[in-house]
């Protein structure tokens, strides 16, 4: 274009669909590109492809770019700065196509605030992808997606973690396969209201620096909104977490992990919301550890076979509400307390330590039940039937009598255990009398009650 300032119509902006791609150029003879026009599209493929001031041999026109209201794509190699900050309310993607080669890069020389998406790289590249910026903040959609060795990065230059907000994760972030979000400094320690992370991989990370793993979110204590890990992702928060919102291991619907994941806290978790771990289709196992737990929310542990879904507490377990155990074998290292129930579905429920008279057990299935110290065991059992055990690992099967007493209501009744001083009262829902049950011994010394 020989003469005026740079634009399609309108001084500075992009209109209709410009697409260029190989060696190609729309070259204006002054000025420059500063907004892609609602329902607009530039495309860029190629490191040849530009739209020049003058004929620079390169994308000199776009220095000034400061909006996106519609479309703007960069692929295959393709290179775009900036001068100053840029907000895209339109869709900003670099080689977020399936068969794009990647190796762009976009640099914001101040600010990116993304409001609605941004997409970076796709699950095929052979070159990694580089958007860079001082600053970041997002109330819209971020997806990275690498393949490989070959990254999708979003590095934040300048300043302290967050997403506008610093320390807190706002929108939606979901990252894929080997690509990160690189910060300068400091740690996430929310997931906002509304806001969802996704870690898919164990090469997907948000990053204190260039550490190669999720260092900025060691310190992560608050998950208001949604955080998934999936296909072995891993988060090791230094403190204690609360989670109020959803907490998914390999569990993310429609979509469901492999599994292979962890979330190790070195202190408490406690659960207002909802925890998920694994699920039916596992093929390596997850992990949730922690020093105790709270659960006033709602629990679902998913395993396949002998891929567990393991929730590993070393400490105390104060359940008020509910855990749901499916096809999966769990362990409780410490004293159960509170209200609340366990309902298991062909799987195995392990106590380690002591169960508070709040706590119901219901099954279904062929279930089995493990107490190590069943004379600590006030709970109430429920559904007790064909293929269902009870292994009281520390009352000797050679030395163990029992009996069952039905209450005055017809409604269930007392099955003790007595083994010298040792005397278990457990509490069961359901019509029995004392041949219902059997006594035998379990893989050790110890006494498994069947269900006759």
């Amino acid at each position: 274009m020989t003469g005026g300032v740079a634009g399609f119509g309108t001084a500075g902006t992009v209109t209709g669909t410009v697409s260029l791609s190989g060696d190609s150029a729309v070259e204006f003879a002054s000025g420059q590109i500063t907004t892609v026009g609602l329902g607009a599209i530039l495309r860029l493929d190629d490191n040849n492809a530009f739209i020049e001031d003058g004929t620079s041999g390169s994308n000199s026109a776009l220095h000034g770019l400061s909006d996106i209201l519609g479309t703007f794509s960069l692929d295959n190699d393709g290179s775009v700065s900036t001068t100053g900050a840029l907000t895209n309310n339109g869709s900003l993607l670099l080689d977020d196509y399936y068969g794009s080669s990647g190796s762009s890069t976009f640099s914001v020389a101040t600010g990116l605030t993304n409001n609605s998406t941004l997409d970076i790289g796709n699950t095929s590249l052979s070159g990694s992808d580089k958007m860079t910026a001082e600053t970041l903040s997002n109330a819209g959609t971020i997806n990275l997606n690498g393949n490989g060795g070959n990254q999708a990065l979003l590095d934040v230059t300048t300043g302290a973690a967050g997403f506008g907000t610093k320390g807190t994760l706002t929108g939606t972030v979901d990252l894929t396969n080997d690509s990160a979000i690189e910060f300068a400094s400091g740690q996430i320690s929310t997931i906002g209201a509304a806001s969802q992370l996704l870690l898919d991989g164990n090469n997907a990370y948000v990053e204190d620096g260039t550490s190669g793993s999720n260092s900025a979110l060691t310190g992560l204590a608050n998950v208001v909104g949604s955080l998934y890990l999936a296909k072995g992702a891993k988060v090791s928060p230094t403190g204690a977490v609360t989670d109020s919102g959803i907490l998914g291991v390999d569990s993310y619907p429609p979509i469901y992990g492999s599994g292979g994941s962890t979330l190790s806290i070195a202190k408490g978790l406690t659960n207002t919301g909802t925890l998920d771990i694994g699920n039916s289709g596992l093929s390596s196992s997850d992990s949730v550890t922690a020093a105790a737990f709270v659960n006033s929310g709602t629990v679902n542990l998913t395993g396949a076979g002998t891929n567990f879904a393991a929730l590993n507490v070393s400490g105390t377990t104060t359940n008020n509400v509910g855990f749901s155990i499916a096809s999966d074998t769990e362990t409780l290292a410490g004293a159960i307390s509170g209200a609340g129930s366990f309902s298991l579905s062909t799987a195995n429920l392990g106590f380690d330590s002591s169960v508070s008279a709040g706590q119901t057990i219901s099954e279904t299935g062929a279930d089995g039940l493990t107490l190590k110290l069943a004379q600590s065991f006030l709970g109430t059992i429920s559904g007790f039937g064909t293929g269902d055990t009870i292994d009281a690992t520390n009352f000797v099967e050679t030395g163990t009598s029992y009996n069952f007493v039905e209450n005055s209501a017809d409604t269930g009744g007392t099955l003790s255990l007595h083994d010298g001083s040792l005397t278990a009262d457990i509490l069961m829902t359901g019509i029995y009398s004392k041949s219902s049950f059997t006594l035998g011994h379990d893989s050790g010394t110890g006494t498994l009650v069947s269900f006759v």
